[in-house]
């Protein structure tokens, strides 16, 4: 099995206490697929090596995520054996099935059914390697730059009725945790989670930690975890939640009981955005049309 690093600080940290969070782990994805014209999620994939030790509390809260949304939601197998190409993958449209094989450019048209503007194209045999698996090599390669594809990182379960609550994208940096903001180079991606997050109620939120590198070789020396900073999102737009923030208070969460976590809605469009100054009552677009 090829060895594809896929961690943090945050994984690492949760990995150690008693918490209520899932996310895939091993050569596991759980993507969200939309065009770039609409920032719109089209198609929810779990994506696993054959490999992959099933998690069935993931597999729980993917089906009750499922019944929510107005989307296909795929599951889809590939060969992850070391140094193994691939030309065709299993796919299933219930996670409770194994799925029929089909070739990788059968999967194109199958993505381009469900709405995606695939570009179209000659696909190759993939090979893992210890970075990235084959699935993901083709992915990058022949869907084309028409699309986005976002991972949900972190999801948090209701301790009493084990309901998913909240969405969390994963964030780091080398910025200070007060000074961070989010960048719009990924509100693209994050619009695409918020899709799914609108259809299902349940809240996303971006949690950004500091990690320090060797400024010659770029290699992490120091990957922090303590404190965090926390961001609401919704509708293209963030507001800061807690800014270095106690880890310990981020796993408790805390703040989901705060009232204020939500954007201001904008007067006149009706939307959720981030103030300019405080207590704007318009968002910067509408502003720029009366003024």
């Amino acid at each position: 099995m090829a060895d594809y690093y896929k961690s943090n600080a945050i994984y690492d940290a949760l990995n150690t206490i008693s918490h209520n969070f899932q996310w895939v782990s091993g050569n596991a994805w759980l993507l969200a697929y939309g065009n770039k014209s609409d920032q719109k999620a089209k198609v929810l994939v779990l994506a696993h090596g054959t490999s992959w030790k099933e998690q069935s509390d993931i597999l729980n809260t993917l089906k009750y995520i499922a019944k929510k949304l107005n989307i296909p939601i795929y599951k889809i197998v590939f060969d992850d054996s070391a140094n193994t190409s691939i030309s065709e993958v299993a796919i299933a449209t219930s996670l409770d099935h194994e799925g029929e094989m089909y070739f990788l450019t059968e999967l194109k048209t199958i993505f381009k059914n469900a709405g995606l503007d695939i570009v179209d194209g000659h696909c190759d045999k993939y090979l893992n390697d210890r970075t990235s698996s084959a699935y993901h090599k083709w992915q990058r390669s022949s869907l084309g730059n028409k699309i986005i594809v976002s991972d949900i990182d972190l999801i948090r379960i209701d301790e009493k009725t084990n309901d998913p609550i909240e969405f969390i994208e994963l964030k780091r940096s080398t910025f200070n945790v007060s000074t961070w903001r989010p960048y719009t180079d990924d509100f693209p991606n994050f619009n695409l989670i918020d899709t799914i997050s609108q259809q299902t109620k349940i809240p996303l939120t971006i949690v950004y930690n500091r990690m320090i590198k060797d400024k010659k070789t770029k290699v992490i020396l120091q990957d922090i975890y303590d404190p965090i900073s926390i961001f609401a999102f919704s509708n293209n737009n963030y507001k800061a939640i807690q800014l270095n923030y106690v880890f310990d208070k981020f796993v408790s969460g805390d703040y989901l009981n705060n009232n204020n976590n939500n954007l201001p809605i904008c007067q006149s469009c009706k939307k959720p955005f981030t103030p300019k100054f405080p207590n704007a009552p318009l968002c910067f677009d509408c502003w720029k049309k009366q003024n």
